[in-house]
């Protein structure tokens, strides 16, 4: 039903860890990002002693969220104590970076952590494009220096 510790240590090793582990996962859970919260079983007990069986839920909200490195709102399912990690380690995209077991995030924190990952590739590409542009000299006078350098006037 759920991953066992010894599930999840197998499937850190293999390739995919997420196949191994994504049928045995809570199903809304790879739709959102509930940092491992899943559906809980336990029982009713009654002054009689007569239990019944229950479950609880995930506490899911859906939020707005912001990306810094998408540069865009992302309306997302969480799960309250999710929110509250995000806010603790400083935002969306440090919360995807920072979440190393892959079945925490689950699909959707999968694919965005990807998206993430590249959009910081190509603005770091972009801004050390711009850097070399702008260290590059404007005009072939500058690039062969013909000028004879100013005297220093004391």
């Amino acid at each position: 039903m759920f991953p066992s510790l010894p599930a999840l240590a197998k499937a850190a090793y293999t390739s995919k860890p997420t196949a191994a582990l994504a049928g045995r996962t809570f199903k809304r859970a790879q739709k959102g990002l509930f940092n491992g919260k899943s559906k809980m079983f336990g029982n009713n007990v009654p002054e009689s002693h007569q239990k019944t069986r229950r479950t609880w839920l995930p506490n899911i909200q859906q939020k707005t969220l912001y990306s810094a490195a998408l540069d865009e709102k992302l309306r997302i399912k969480v799960t309250a104590s999710t929110l509250r990690t995000i806010d603790k380690v400083g935002g969306l995209d440090q919360y995807l970076l920072k979440s190393s077991l892959d079945p925490v995030l689950g699909k959707l924190g999968q694919k965005l952590k990807e998206q993430v990952i590249q959009a910081r590739a190509a603005k770091e590409n972009e801004q050390a494009i711009k850097a070399v542009q702008d260290s590059m000299p404007k005009n072939a006078s500058e690039l062969f220096n013909f000028n004879k350098p100013k005297a220093a006037s004391q």
